[in-house]
């Protein structure tokens, strides 16, 4: 986890117990600010629920979906067999091909309390994924950046947020709102 981010007091504990029929369990979480004692959340809650079943994990890492090992908890054997994080590597998606490659059996716990992750407004460390692809889009067609921002449009009045469907988000649970409070900030 980065400086600036936080998790529940239990996260590691309840993601602890999927983890021994997995090899990575992964949950919801929120990006959002603290001031003084308030948390005001961003946007939605990004991965209120698992992947969707039509695409396999590698097909939407490759295309609309991006993760963040902040909400991650991967299982020692298998990062052995697959070579743990290279600090060397800048991009955590560069980090993450591998484990997805390596066939890794994923979880999910939905119950599992959100990673807040917070900072200074304007700044997106899960979209690198998206910047590196729209400066690719720019550098090949100026086209296909309108046509990006055309899709992001279409979602937004689709779903009410930018966030392709891979991510299952949504607003804020009562539960979660409950384990922010725990730690001590209010909504």
């Amino acid at each position: 986890m980065d400086s600036d981010d936080l998790s529940s007091l239990n996260k590691l504990q309840l993601q602890s117990a999927i983890l021994e029929e997995t090899d990575i369990v992964y949950s919801p979480w929120v990006r959002g600010y603290f001031r003084k004692k308030v948390f005001e959340p961003e946007d939605v809650v990004l991965q209120q629920q698992a992947l969707p079943t039509v695409k396999d994990m590698l097909t939407c890492f490759l295309t609309d979906w991006s993760i963040i090992f902040q909400q991650c908890l991967f299982r020692r054997v298998f990062l052995k067999n697959v070579g743990f994080y290279r600090e060397d590597m800048r991009l955590h998606s560069r980090v993450f091909c591998p484990f997805i490659a390596g066939r890794a059996k994923s979880g999910f716990y939905k119950k599992c309390p959100d990673s807040l992750l917070f900072g200074k407004p304007g700044r997106h460390p899960v979209l690198g994924h998206w910047r590196f692809r729209l400066n690719v889009w720019r550098a090949l067609r100026d086209m296909l950046d309108w046509l990006d921002k055309k899709w992001g449009g279409f979602r937004q009045r689709l779903y009410g947020h930018r966030w392709p469907s891979s991510y299952q988000a949504g607003p804020l649970t009562e539960q979660q709102k409950s384990l922010i409070r725990e730690i001590g900030y209010f909504i």
